[in-house]
Parts: structure tokens; sequence; C-alpha cells
């Protein structure tokens, strides 16, 4: 069995309930969910379902994370992390932007460190440990946990590394350059993305390609922000102002998702944060979109949300 440990710290408040619903803890499926969404977002080419050429999304999502169905799949992989503590008092706004939402949540300013370890149980075609690697470096990189985790909550710093035979962490950087995200980590699982511009990157896009076709949340772009937030109480704040502008200047247009309808459905832009030292960028993955019906995406709203963050 492989394995690698991560020693994390938490950046922006956690917003993630155990059983009572209440009280905060981390919990191994949490991350595992995590993960799963974003191997399936790293993997837009593949057909949902099995085809003459290849094995299809579903079926490499099974042999790795597992599934039910008919033919049970146990996890090729395991999951164990430690448990940040919850000092008793915090209860950050989910809301901020309009001071609702009050919520126990791990606190960012303690700072709050833990230990994942990841294990890879058997041999999987197309997936090993370096692989395993850049996924959890990329799902901490985009992403976050708990509530409110694609506007800015929950995004976690990984700050050292433990690799398989190793008995002491090595200090690890995230990265921060749009270069380094897609040479050395979302190379490894797609070779459909490019750099808008290799002189001068401002974006890592999709290459126009007919094999996305899908209508699942594979991504269509990420890109890094310059503006520099000196905490991240301002940082969430503009994000969910900028949240709710959006909702107030195109008041029936879901591009940004749709939290309130019958048919609701979570945001194709997410929204996660880069800490450098003590100050907080933007980093924003645009996802393809994903609803039930066919919604046209009006680009000059998303854009506008994206810029008045990056």
């Amino acid at each position: 069995m492989h394995s690698i440990s991560f020693n994390c710290e938490i950046i922006t408040p956690m917003f993630l309930a155990g059983a009572d619903g209440e009280t905060p803890e981390l919990r191994a499926p949490s991350i595992k969910g995590a993960l799963r969404f974003w191997w399936r977002a790293l993997h837009g080419h593949l057909p949902i379902n099995d085809d003459e050429v290849q094995k299809g999304l579903k079926s490499q999502e099974t042999e790795i994370f597992g599934g039910g169905g008919d033919k049970a799949t146990r996890s090729a992989i395991i999951i164990k992390t430690t448990h940040p503590e919850w000092d008793g008092s915090y209860r950050p706004y989910l809301l901020p932007h309009k001071n609702l939402g009050q919520k126990k949540a791990f606190n960012p300013d303690t700072p709050q460190h833990f230990e994942i370890s990841l294990f890879l149980t058997r041999s999987v075609r197309g997936f090993d440990m370096d692989k395993f690697k850049s996924l959890f470096v990329l799902t901490c990189l985009l992403g976050g946990v708990g509530k409110r985790s694609r506007r800015g909550c929950g995004s976690v710093k990984i700050v050292a590394v433990k690799e398989r035979d190793e008995t002491n962490y090595k200090t690890f950087d995230m990265p921060k350059s749009l270069n380094v995200i897609l040479e050395e980590y979302i190379n490894r699982f797609s070779s459909h993305y490019k750099l808008d511009n290799p002189t001068s990157p401002s974006a890592i896009c999709l290459n126009p390609s007919p094999l996305f076709k899908e209508a699942y949340p594979y991504i269509k772009g990420i890109q890094i922000g310059s503006k520099l937030y000196d905490d991240y109480d301002k940082f969430l704040y503009n994000i969910g102002n900028q949240t709710h502008e959006s909702r107030v200047r195109y008041p029936n247009d879901k591009s940004l998702g749709d939290a309130l309808g019958q048919e609701r459905f979570a945001s194709p832009v997410y929204v996660s944060a880069l800490k450098d030292l003590s100050c907080y960028r933007a980093i924003i993955t645009t996802l393809n979109m994903a609803a039930k019906n066919s919604i046209p995406v009006n680009s000059v709203k998303q854009n506008a949300f994206k810029n008045a963050i990056l």
C-alpha cells in the first residue's frame, strides 16, 4: 500500500459540521467527495459511459473511488485525517456582506493545522500516487470544503508534504502561477488545456474540441487574480457582495447558479483563496454549466462577477 501525507492549514472559515449538524468536524468522506468532484472536473474529455474506444467517466471513476449498482466496487483509496480544533466560540457569518447566517466554523486565525494521509490500496490503470498527489494539490488549490466553498470559504493551504517512505515532512509551496498549475498538475490528467497567452498568461483555457460535449461540470478555464486582500474578511465580503450585485443586475439569469428556484443547482463559477504570507488572492475556476435543463450562459454576467473579484 502506497501513501503520502500532507500538513494543511485552513485559510478561510470552514463551515463543516459533524453528526449533530452543528459542531465543526472534518471527516475523511468530505475530503474524498472533494477529490472525486475535481477528478471528474478534470476529465471532460471522457464520454460518460464506455464506448468502443475507451472506458467512460463512470467506469474510471468507480475503479478509483468505488461505487454501487449491480457490480459494487470497493474504493482503491483510503483517506485518514486528523481533526482541527474548534475553539468553542468562533461563529462567523455565512453571508458576511449581509451579516446573516452566523454559524460555527473552524477558525483560520488560530491557525488551524491538520494532517491528511492518502493511501492507494491497489493498482489502478491510469492512476498512481503521483496523480493522487496532483489531484489533492488541485483540490486544495481550486476548491474548498464545506458550505460556501464555491464562494471562498473552506479554503486550504498545503504547508508540508511527507512522501511515501520519508520520515519527516518537507516544506511545500502551493503553486501560484498558471504555468506551474498547467504543466505540473493539470497536464497529468488532460492534454486538452492551454495557456491563453504563453508569454504572459492570464488564464488556463480549454482547447476547442468536439470531445467536450457531456453535460457535467468539467473545467473550462482557470484564472488567478492580481487584486490583493489583506485579510480573508475583505476577500469573502467582496465575493458575497459581487454575488448579490450580480443577482440584482441580472434578476432572472442563472449563469452563477440558482439557489432559490425549484430546480436548484450550484454555481459553475468556483472561487477559492490563495494565501501568500498575509495576503489573499482569488483563484477562479469556471466549470461547464450542468443544469438539468439547457440554460444559456450569460458570459457578460460571469465575466463581470469574476473581474470584480480578480
